[in-house]
């Protein structure tokens, strides 16, 4: 089973970002959308994992979507990559 590099993954996510940068934030996400590190442990991903498996990154995409397609947590919001659109799906008024 090939493995994917931990990085190459992150930049697929984060474009715009260095390597570093990338991945610093891509292991952040990993760590605050809820289940998904538990998930991951469950398949073998330590927090210095360089490589990952196949598994690990169907449990990826099955929490966060596929890397291009990116949907924030509150899933108001989808950025597809690939045609630089952005739409909104859902509108709150927040008073401050």
């Amino acid at each position: 089973m090939p493995l994917i590099n931990f990085g190459l993954l992150a930049q697929r996510y984060y474009p715009d970002k260095t390597y570093r940068t990338a991945t610093r934030l891509f292991r952040r996400e990993l760590e605050v959308t809820k289940g998904l590190l538990r998930d991951l442990k469950k398949a073998g991903y330590t927090p210095t994992s360089r490589l990952l498996t196949r598994t690990q990154v169907r449990i990826i995409e099955k929490f966060i979507g596929e890397a291009g397609i990116w949907t924030l947590k509150d899933e108001r919001w989808k950025f597809n990559v690939e045609s630089l659109t952005l739409k909104v799906e859902s509108w709150k008024i927040v008073k401050p």
